[in-house]
């Protein structure tokens, strides 16, 4: 999705603010990050896992998070060699052939036109486990190999002076200056023969620096990403506390304290804390800081940290140690407050205490996996990798990532184009759509007080028109011309005049305008909006009703290409406080019918009939429909059915339906409850003539209610969603989904914009869902 407009950043940092005080983390200082200085670009990162960053697709979607670093693994038989075999070990230990630039040329190509550093991390060997023996000739063309990338990506190396055609001035050099020198060697597996052994990496890092330096001398070296204890491993502080003291008498790999030191320039860190809050994470920074510098202070200046992965995965069992059976359980919520707490730390200490150079969040996705069982997003398992939740940007995840308040939080940092603003307090979203399941506009009040919007046309697009202006715990109405693109937000300004927002097709300009006087229409309800007529043509009539601020009478207004109307009582109309009218119109006759609760707790309806005017009614008893209440209503244009949904005054959810051409209503109540804050809404397939409601039900949950052409209302059906839960399906409270529904000629197609409270009331977010065929996609967040 595209977000054209960023929203402000205070506003969202109040809400977190809030919740994380509530958590009464101990141990943190949680400055806001506004007001610590800002870390240059590069210090956000993110982190790949396995070979994903492969195609321009994946790279402009990782170019929307704004990360100027991105830590890619540079695999020497893998991505060099395409994991062909050694012709023989020892003593021959690289392939016949010669080796092959392409692959990491694509990754440094695509990384470069975008002006993102690669940060490499050099593993991968022919003849053993992780890295090359120390003293083995696969060692000696490790070395070579290590020199030759310094020669090919470095500052002025062949590839920047030779194959990178592109026009300087335009697309400048992104030279590699930083080499991660193997990955997690305190892990066993990681190390030759799978045995841990500190002394053996060090030697391996002093050669490899070497090499490297042979071609770069300025280059930045990093001690190898060093991860948190696990089953077999050792930690951070035992590691260096082993490499910094060799044994002399271990014939492969003899080195001094000094040597070593002088071979790197950083400490590589991975402080995952999978089975904690980020107060952890904290706290084994701030340990690898006191090991490293006890270990370095005596050989002059401190080394910086390089944090090249840190995460959480959302999941609902993940194992912080693969060699146990304990789990915990991850929530979205639970994850973006991690990050928040982790990222404004590490901005609040990068340049002081912490010295650190770079933050590399590895982006998760949601599996219920433990430890490689179970199912998952990508179909590859990754076995050990649940350990840490690494799915990082591999297959899908970077897609689905940015999707969610998590990612939305992430470049909230890095100043890349921001997410679209959730809606506030209570705000429900609303919806019109042509016939077509990819022409629509949905609009709704953001917890910033203004007016945000996704279109799906052509491409989606989603943006914050507004961030002041409009009243909280309100709702828009939304006109489109499906064929144009015209399109026309409607909503209660905090004044009490309408506002609209107004393009004149899918990608015009957006203007405002104020309409009416102060007051005019009564606090608490919201306007209601329809849109009627032919696409494209000038009896496309967009028609806006509410209640008076003043009197509680119902209030009409239209507007057509020739412009807006003047706002009218209509006479003996009256709507009870806090109710909000729905409107239809045959644009065809140009009958209209509005639908409200009247003082008297009845169902209201107000008919528009040409040759005789405005005429009032009422449906039900005295007190039927519950106090707060607001009916929706819907027509079958073909027909000229009409129903209205309602919630009783006993919390069921019930209709009024007439068939066209009848005098008669038909009351229909369903055994169905629904939450007594919860209104439902409605709307009808056009071509084959159904009613379809939806409803947040007591769940909190998201439910349908159809009526079939012609027929009866069915059983109420809460909406199940495919596997696995990329974001919970969680109705936030006091909101209401929309929904619409577009006839595809053997089924048809649902589209359900509803306010998703899965991660918190001050952090509600869009969501969607889709549906065709029974089968409901998973929840998906601008």
């Amino acid at each position: 999705m595209t977000n054209t407009m960023s929203r402000p950043l205070p506003l969202r940092l109040v809400a977190l603010v809030a919740l994380l005080l509530s958590l009464a983390f101990a141990g943190m200082s949680a400055a806001s990050h506004a007001d610590a200085a800002a870390p240059p670009p590069s210090f956000y990162g993110l982190s790949e896992t396995g070979n994903a960053t492969n195609s321009s697709y994946k790279w402009d979607r990782i170019a929307t998070t704004g990360a100027k670093t991105i830590r890619v693994e540079f695999n020497w038989k893998r991505d060099f060699y395409g994991n062909a075999s050694a012709v023989s070990c020892p003593s021959s230990p690289l392939p016949s052939g010669s080796i092959s630039w392409s692959t990491i040329d694509a990754k440094v190509r695509y990384a470069g036109i975008r002006g993102i550093e690669i940060l490499p991390y050099l593993t991968g060997s022919f003849c053993s486990q992780g890295y090359p023996e120390p003293g083995s000739a696969e060692m000696t063309a490790w070395q070579s190999f290590a020199e030759d990338l310094g020669d090919r990506y470095g500052p002025g190396g062949t590839f920047w002076t030779g194959d990178w055609d592109l026009t300087p001035s335009t697309y400048p050099a992104v030279p590699i200056n930083t080499w991660e020198v193997g990955n997690e060697p305190n892990l066993p597996e990681n190390n030759p023969s799978g045995t841990l052994d500190p002394q053996k990496y060090g030697k391996f890092l002093i050669l490899t620096s070497a090499g490297v330096k042979t071609s770069q001398p300025s280059a930045t070296v990093l001690l190898g990403g060093l991860t948190t204890a696990v089953g077999g491993s050792t930690s951070v502080t035992d590691f260096l506390n082993d490499v910094y003291n060799p044994n002399p008498s271990y014939p492969c790999c003899t080195y001094t304290a000094s040597q070593l030191n002088a071979a790197y320039d950083g400490l590589s860190l991975h402080p995952y804390a999978i089975g904690s809050y980020g107060t952890t994470t904290v706290n084994y920074i701030t340990a690898a800081r006191t090991a490293l510098n006890a270990k370095t202070s005596g050989f002059g200046a401190d080394k910086p940290i390089w944090v090249t992965e840190f995460g959480w995965p959302r999941a609902n069992n993940i194992v912080a140690d693969c060699s146990s059976t304990a789990t915990t359980t991850v929530t979205g919520l639970v994850q973006r407050q991690n990050l928040y707490q982790v990222l404004n730390w590490m901005m609040a200490n990068h340049d002081g205490s912490a010295n650190l150079k770079l933050a590399s969040w590895q982006s998760d996705v949601d599996t219920n996996a433990t430890c490689g069982t179970g199912p998952e997003v990508d179909p590859a398992n990754y076995g050990v990798e649940y350990s840490k939740g690494k799915m990082g940007l591999t297959g899908p995840a970077i897609l689905i990532q940015s999707h969610t308040p998590t990612f939305c939080l992430y470049v909230s940092y890095t100043s890349a184009p921001d997410c679209v603003t959730g809606p506030g307090l209570y705000s429900s979203p609303k919806i019109d759509q042509g016939l077509q399941l990819d022409s629509n506009v949905v609009a709704w009040v953001n917890y910033a007080g203004g007016i945000s919007y996704c279109s799906l046309h052509s491409s989606v697009d989603c943006q914050d028109l507004s961030t002041t202006g409009a009243t909280s715990s309100t709702d828009p109405g939304v006109s489109i011309d499906p064929t144009t693109g015209a399109t026309r937000i409607i909503y209660r300004r905090s004044n009490g005049q309408l506002g609209v927002w107004a393009r004149s097709s899918w990608t015009g300009a957006w203007s405002h305008s104020i309409k009416g006087s102060a007051g005019d229409i009564a606090a608490d309800t919201s306007p209601g909006v329809y849109r009627a007529g032919s696409s494209g043509t000038t009896n496309l009539v967009t028609s806006v009703v509410f209640r008076n601020g003043t009197t509680g009478a119902l209030m009409y207004q239209a507007e057509t290409v020739l412009g807006w109307t003047t706002a009218t009582a209509i006479s003996g109309a009256f709507i009870d406080a806090k109710s909000t009218p729905s409107i239809t119109r045959d644009a065809a006759g140009g009958s209209s019918l509005i639908a409200y609760r009247d003082p008297s707790g009845k169902v209201g309806y107000t008919a528009y009939l040409p040759g005789t005017g405005w005429v009032n009614g009422s449906l039900g008893t005295s007190g039927s429909v519950d106090a707060g209440s607001s009916p929706a209503i819907a027509r079958d244009t073909a027909a000229g059915d009409q129903a209205i949904v309602y919630r009783t005054n006993a919390d069921k959810l019930a209709s009024w339906h007439i068939k066209g051409g009848s005098w008669t209503w038909v009351n229909t109540v369903s055994g169905t409850t629904i939450p007594a804050d919860a209104d439902p809404s409605l709307t009808v397939d056009e071509v084959g003539g159904q009613f379809v409601s939806s409803f947040r039900d007591t769940s909190d949950g998201v439910s349908t209610w159809t009526r079939s052409s012609g027929g009866t209302w069915g059983t109420p059906t809460a909406i199940t969603t495919i596997s696995p839960p990329v974001v919970p399906l969680v109705a936030a409270a006091a909101t209401d989904p929309t929904i619409s529904v577009t006839n595809n000629g053997t089924g048809l197609d649902y589209f359900v914009p509803y306010t998703n409270g899965s991660n918190s009331i001050l952090l509600q977010q869009m969501a969607f869902l889709s549906g065709s065929g029974g089968t409901w996609s998973v929840p998906i967040m601008p």
